[in-house]
């Protein structure tokens, strides 16, 4: 079996690997390779640069999209450009079995091929682009096209999978959307005696969605009595540590950190905290729940999802002194907070391991070719 899996639009493998995600990302397709001996063609929106980097996947290829055609500064030049791209790779495309298109960004290049090819299309969402645009206040244009973006390419590919109910109910009529949710690296984790008592963990990117600033208000004046350690970089860094001066709140934020480092940062911490506004299938949270982390999550549809309320993990509504009263009240029941920490372990390995997720992704690409 021959796919051809296409990046997100403007993700290179260097991208990845600048960002310290490369395994993780080429971990699964690993895996069905070794287990089916299924082979794959990566075509990235890199330069010949991407081709150094070794994806350790016997029998790939990766086939950097600005090595066939001129990278251009100018966003719209770049983006008309992209229509030729199935052209330029038209015989990758007749010689491959199935195309898979990795995010929703960028699908309208395999949706060209499949058209030309009759290939097999599947297109993974890690969230819906149009919904968060609803949530992000993007202007009229922006959303118009995320939405036509969906609606063609759920239209024209035969397997369309999202990572959450949420995002599974918008598409209720329709046969082709399958629930496949993020999967997290399954590790052993110590329990919570010898992690942090008083330093309470999050990670993200420093933008209006994670609604950090709730977190650090509803923590003022703890300092010198509770830390927060935040992991994720982005506009928001500067704003951020004035709020917490300003609020006498211990805040750290630690920027450009690997994700293979960060796997290890979580066992550190008996305390997750998100307090995101919407969510997609959140890795952060999946994660911290997989390495033992009791997590506190925003009650928002993607997190009530995952966490059952004081069985593997707590919700709080986001309201002043909900969060400060809720960790207050259970920091220190030690034996109901090793109890929650097990049963999110549990249920994570049950729905989000790595195994799980091959064998789902596997029988998506059987049933394309039968």
């Amino acid at each position: 079996m021959k796919i051809t899996v296409f990046f997100t639009y403007g993700y290179s493998l260097k991208t990845w690997y600048d960002s310290g995600t490369i395994e993780r990302e080429l971990e699964i397709y690993k895996k069905i390779n070794e287990k089916y001996q299924v082979n794959f063609t990566f075509v990235t929106y890199g330069n010949e640069e991407d081709l150094k980097y070794d994806t350790n996947i016997k029998n790939s290829e990766v086939v950097p999209i600005y090595s066939l055609i001129k990278y251009n500064n100018n966003s719209v030049l770049r983006y008309l450009n992209s229509f030729k791209i199935p052209y330029k790779i038209r015989m990758i495309t007749r010689n491959s079995d199935i195309l898979h298109q990795h995010q929703l960004l960028g699908s309208w290049i395999p949706i060209i091929c499949k058209l030309f090819s009759n290939k097999p299309l599947l297109i993974r969402t890690g969230y819906d682009m149009y919904q968060f645009s609803l949530q992000e206040k993007k202007n009229y244009i922006i959303k118009f096209l995320y939405k036509f973006l969906t609606n063609i390419s759920l239209f024209i590919c035969d397997i369309y999978t999202v990572t959450s109910n949420s995002d599974r109910n918008l598409f209720k009529s329709s046969e082709k959307v399958r629930l496949r949710p993020n999967w997290v690296y399954q590790s052993d984790s110590e329990s919570l005696l010898g992690r942090f008592e008083n330093r309470i963990l999050s990670v993200g990117r420093l933008a209006d969605q994670k609604n950090y600033e709730y977190l650090i208000n509803e923590f003022r004046n703890t300092k010198g009595e509770i830390v927060l350690d935040i992991y994720g970089s982005g506009e928001r860094f500067e704003y951020l540590n004035n709020l917490a001066k300003e609020s006498n709140v211990d805040l750290n934020i630690h920027k450009n950190v690997k994700h293979d480092d960060l796997l290890n940062i979580y066992k550190k911490y008996k305390f997750f905290i998100s307090t995101s506004l919407f969510e997609g299938n959140p890795k952060t949270i999946l994660e911290a729940m997989s390495l033992g982390c009791v997590v506190l999550a925003s009650n928002i549809p993607n997190h009530s999802e995952i966490i059952i309320n004081e069985n593997n993990g707590y919700l709080y509504e986001i309201k002043e002194n909900n969060l400060l009263t809720l960790y207050s009240k259970i920091k220190n029941q030690d034996e109901k907070l090793n109890n929650i920490s097990e049963n999110a372990k549990k249920d994570i390995l049950n729905s989000n391991s790595l195994e799980v997720l091959t064998e789902k992704m596997y029988s998506d690409y059987t049933d394309l070719i039968k």
